[in-house]
């Protein structure tokens, strides 16, 4: 034990849920709501990055929690993804999921309960209260039973301040990875300008036609016995970045996926704001919510990059059915006339991203050569 370290248990040192719903007294039936759940995280920094509008009395049956500046959330299902978040906005009108536990400090720095929940210790312990396979959850109160270290309020602020500057840093390098995506955004431009206005009027063809849906034959990438399965929350919205690769026993898989490989071009049909396209730098299993397309006389990197453009992504988003989990119409998407400009340009393109691509990896690295030091920190001051 630390010098002056207490242990308690989180829900000690936690305001009861009580207080979180109570707060939802506060708003009438007609007064919008900024709806948070797991698709609002971004994994790579857990911060809040999309919200959902609704009128409160139309709002997801799951918006249960409201959460202001300095609550720390975590999701109660697959914990081992680590769908964590601070939330870092003082609007009074942030909803969140029931599948979250909101934590909201008493006498104790919320930071440093973020950091805590965020160790992987933490982690480690709840994934061995999860019951369930698929899908498994752990309770708000078994979360709220783990007893964590408690030391005093100087150290905490000392801790947390050592923390934040690891995590500084690597927010330094994820900008420069938003630069890069930029960059190579700016150079589809250059290129092609948008596909929907096509002001350099290339010939157009539809989707189903260049880019039908096509699974792959091939064999899924298999470690252990299990195999990689890619569902919507390993990936970032609008770089299409997967955030890591979980594997999965063929049971646990179930029937709802289809097949990938490195010839497709994933498409994300449902929330289509979020901008989830991938392209996949392996074989596996994927949600039927993801699309996998095979282009036909386009390369991936064409085709992805005209999927992820805001003109797009605007474009199809008012193409939709379903309230609280809008799908695109597909009729629209495969209808969609996608300018097909000449192979070569396009392979010129492909080589810029090809080094553009090489820049990121590196920074990647320099990322994750950063999370090994903070997660080694954390394992010091949380062990």
């Amino acid at each position: 034990m630390k010098h002056n370290w207490q242990y308690k248990k989180l829900g000690e040192i936690c305001h009861s849920k009580k207080d979180v719903l109570r707060a939802l007294s506060v708003f009438g039936k007609e007064d919008i709501i900024e709806y948070i759940d797991i698709s609002s995280i971004n994994r790579f920094n857990n911060i809040i990055t999309s919200t959902t509008n609704f009128i409160l009395s139309h709002a997801p049956s799951r918006a249960q929690q409201c959460v202001k500046d300095g609550d720390v959330i975590i999701s109660l299902v697959r914990p081992n993804l680590k769908n964590i978040a601070i939330i870092q906005d003082d609007r009074k009108n942030l909803v969140a999921s029931s599948g979250f536990c909101v934590l909201r400090g008493k006498d104790v720095l919320n930071k440093y309960i973020y950091y805590i929940v965020s160790s992987e210790k933490f982690t480690n312990i709840l994934v061995s209260k999860c019951a369930g396979a698929a899908y498994p959850a752990v309770k708000e109160e078994d979360i709220k039973d783990i007893i964590v270290p408690l030391p005093p309020l100087a150290e905490q602020e000392r801790i947390v301040a050592e923390l934040d500057r690891i995590n500084g840093v690597m927010e330094d390098c994820r900008q420069l990875l938003r630069t890069l995506d930029a960059l190579a955004q700016s150079l589809f431009y250059d290129s092609f300008g948008d596909p929907i206005t096509n002001p350099k009027a290339w010939p157009t063809q539809p989707l189903k036609q260049v880019a039908p849906a096509s699974s792959s034959k091939a064999e899924p990438e298999e470690s252990n016995g299990k195999f990689w399965l890619l569902n919507l929350d390993q990936v970032e919205s609008n770089s299409g970045r997967i955030i890591e690769k979980q594997f999965f026993s063929i049971q646990e898989i179930g029937a709802s996926t289809v097949l990938f490989d490195e010839n497709n071009v994933l498409y994300s049909k449902l929330r289509p704001y979020l901008n989830k396209v991938v392209i996949p730098n392996g074989r596996g299993y994927c949600t039927s919510e993801l699309i996998p397309l095979k282009p036909n006389n386009l390369l991936k990197e064409y085709l992805a990059y005209s999927l992820r453009l805001p003109e797009f992504v605007q474009y199809i988003s008012g193409k939709t059915g379903g309230a609280k989990m809008p799908r695109v119409k597909m009729n629209y998407f495969w209808d969609f006339q996608l300018p097909v400009p000449p192979l070569e340009l396009q392979q010129q393109f492909a080589r810029r991203i090809e080094a553009i691509e090489a820049q990121k990896k590196a920074v990647e690295k320099t990322i994750s050569t950063l999370q090994t030091l903070l997660d080694s920190r954390m394992d010091y001051w949380f062990n």
